[in-house]
């Protein structure tokens, strides 16, 4: 938790390995740390970001595609996508697809409203009205 922010190279190189640790926690962090707290957009970061997508953790997972997102990764909005499916996302998957603000994800955000709603027991910065609203298509 203390690295997070710390933006210097030994900062960063221990969180790339602790995005590997075993121990859940150390990974939610260290991805958190890498994805939204740090403004480096290099390789290293993409492709940790990109290993947690498919962590077993929801959480890990949605703080990776936040990441991907906030850096406009090509793919994040197919990512998140595919993450919306396996149903009941976490509040910030729904913050992740207002940040991509991609068309892509209008669809299925307005088609599955309902579905998709995330629990009120998680507060972030964005509502799903408001994700639906940054990603309708402009014509």
């Amino acid at each position: 938790m203390a690295m997070g922010g710390h933006q210097t190279q030994a900062a960063m190189d221990a969180l790339l390995k602790l995005a590997h640790d075993p121990d859940r926690d150390v990974r939610d962090w260290a991805v958190f740390a890498l994805g939204s707290l740090s403004q480096a957009h290099n390789e290293a970061i993409r492709t940790v970001l990109w290993t947690r997508v498919s962590d077993p953790d929801a959480e890990i997972r949605a703080e990776a595609l936040m990441g991907l997102a906030v850096r406009k990764a090509p793919g994040a909005a197919a990512a998140i996508l595919e993450e919306l499916k396996k149903g009941d996302p976490i509040a910030l998957l729904i913050e992740a697809v207002g940040e991509t603000g991609d068309p892509f994800l209008y669809e299925a955000l307005f088609a599955d409203k309902a579905q998709i709603e995330p629990g009120d027991d998680e507060v972030y910065c964005i509502t799903l009205d408001d994700a639906i609203e940054k990603c309708t298509p402009k014509i």
